[in-house]
């Protein structure tokens, strides 16, 4: 029997890994996937890794870890392929769940900690999109969200207060050099709830917490003096972090917007999490004799995470089903103890389910995935525009995208920048033009003459004297984009 149990987990694990890894260059970039290889791709044609530039313009949307990690993906496998995207952050998730298994078993056991990594890869929003457009952040992410909430759970237990405080600020640093933020309020959070219910408030203001901070402040510190050094506006570069963050909170949106929101999140939540999500409510609603549950140390903290930092997200119209994802592995292991410990005799039961959910994602790769790739196809696109061009540089036309950033600390102190970028594109066109030139695809917004120019189809009511050479249809057959010639005379 015990034999029977370990082939069936090795043949999942087998199962997943084929599913994840055999599929990631089955269809182009989308999503924000190529606009992070692209920012990515110009670091490494300009040797200006510091300061990261999208279309040849200072990029401040995101600090430049994550870029930093797909330029050396690509120096290690020597190609920007979508594969080589994509397959750092697919890793991210499995190094999640293999890391949560290695943590977890001396706190809940072999079979729970096993049984979370598995239901984490397999719920239907990261089995299906998460670990599919994994060129994006947040499975990187995840990845450190992960290991900074387990580091001050299993110290906090130990009492090692050093460890505790050193190693979270250092993976909250890496999470700030990652996406900015977000990592600084998960540890302020995290650290609170924990130390809160821990009856350990008091060591917020300990020598080893300001060491922490100190790590903190002085790796950040540093980074921003080699980007002042570089060229950089350090000034703008905050603000837009601040503008970032602030745009996707409750902050920049409508009381009606908050209200409807608070009002879905629950079910938006649930659905991210299905089919794992729906079992412990079905089974707990046909057995409320087993209310109310005991759960271990581990198990409740993690519980005490979400509840304290799904708040902004719940509050936040604007946040995208991506943010969520660093809850992913805590749900996980919540469900999987609910699970494996209050409904153990329906185990074959969930071994089904979990086949099926891998044999649906293998399904997917094999049948799905190549008929949506077959409606875009922008790569066909770049090689008939490149076959025009016939070496020439293509630059990008459009408006200019600009605003003002501010922010008031205090009636005396207050910082204001203006701000000039390109307007938004379909990145995965400057991904295939720099993949297949190895140029920066820069950016214009007036037409030189005798120029070649990728531009808007609504940007050509602003400009005369030109030629089209070639259209870019999207897989509505709706013209997008346009490469055109300006008249030399």
């Amino acid at each position: 029997m015990k034999n029977a149990k370990t082939v069936y987990y090795l043949i999942c694990a087998v199962s997943i890994i084929v599913a994840l890894f055999t599929s990631l260059d089955t269809f182009d970039l989308r999503g924000e996937e190529p606009r992070r290889a692209v920012v990515a791709m110009e670091m490494f044609f300009s040797n200006e890794y510091i300061v990261p530039h999208l279309h040849g313009l200072p990029y401040y949307n995101k600090p430049p870890l994550f870029n930093w990690i797909l330029v050396a993906f690509h120096n290690l496998f020597g190609s920007w392929e979508e594969w080589v995207i994509r397959l750092p952050g697919v890793l991210s998730l499995f190094l999640t769940a293999v890391f949560g298994y290695y943590t977890l078993r001396s706190y809940l056991g072999h079979t729970v900690a096993l049984w979370s990594g598995f239901i984490f890869l397999t719920f239907g929003e990261m089995l299906f999109y998460g670990s599919v457009l994994s060129g994006e952040i947040d499975p990187f992410l995840t990845l450190i969200t992960y290991l900074q909430v387990f580091v001050i759970f299993h110290y906090l237990q130990s009492k090692n207060w050093f460890l505790l405080f050193a190693l979270s600020y250092a993976l909250a640093t890496i999470g700030f050099m990652t996406k900015g933020l977000p990592s600084v309020l998960i540890q302020g959070i995290t650290l609170f709830v924990f130390l809160f219910y821990a009856k350990q408030l008091r060591k917020l203001f300990s020598w080893q917490h300001f060491v922490g901070i100190l790590i903190f402040l002085c790796t950040i510190s540093s980074y921003y003096y080699l980007y002042a050094q570089a060229g950089g506006d350090v000034i703008t570069s905050t603000l837009n972090l601040i503008n970032e963050s602030s745009q996707k909170s409750f902050v920049e949106n409508g009381w009606l917007a908050i209200v409807t929101h608070i009002a879905i999140f629950p079910f938006l939540v649930i659905g991210l999490l299905l089919p794992w999500s729906l079992l412990p409510l079905l089974l707990i609603y046909f057995n409320k004799k087993l209310l109310p549950f005991k759960f271990p140390p581990v198990v409740l903290y993690f519980a005490l995470f979400i509840l304290g930092n799904i708040a902004v997200y719940w509050v936040s119209p604007n946040s995208r089903n991506t943010y969520l994802y660093i809850f992913f592995p805590f749900f996980a292991i919540i469900i999987a103890y609910v699970l494996i410990h209050h409904f153990h005799h329906l185990i074959k039961k969930f071994q089904f389910l979990l086949m099926t959910m891998i044999l649906l994602r293998l399904v997917y790769n094999v049948f799905v995935m190549p008929y949506q790739q077959k409606q875009i196809g922008y790569e066909r696109h770049l090689d008939d525009a490149l076959a025009i061009l016939e070496g020439n540089d293509l630059t990008y036309l459009n408006k200019a995208n600009d605003y003002t950033l501010s922010l008031d600390l205090s009636n005396s102190l207050s910082f204001e920048r203006a701000v000039v970028v390109p307007w938004h594109m379909k990145y995965v066109i400057p991904y295939f033009y720099m993949n297949k030139t190895g140029k920066i695809l820069p950016y214009e917004t007036i037409p030189i003459k005798g120029k070649y120019y990728i531009t808007p189809k609504s940007y050509l009511d602003k400009i005369s004297n030109y030629n089209v050479r070639y259209t870019f249809m999207n897989y509505k057959n709706e013209v997008e984009y346009l490469l055109i010639q300006m008249k030399a005379d």
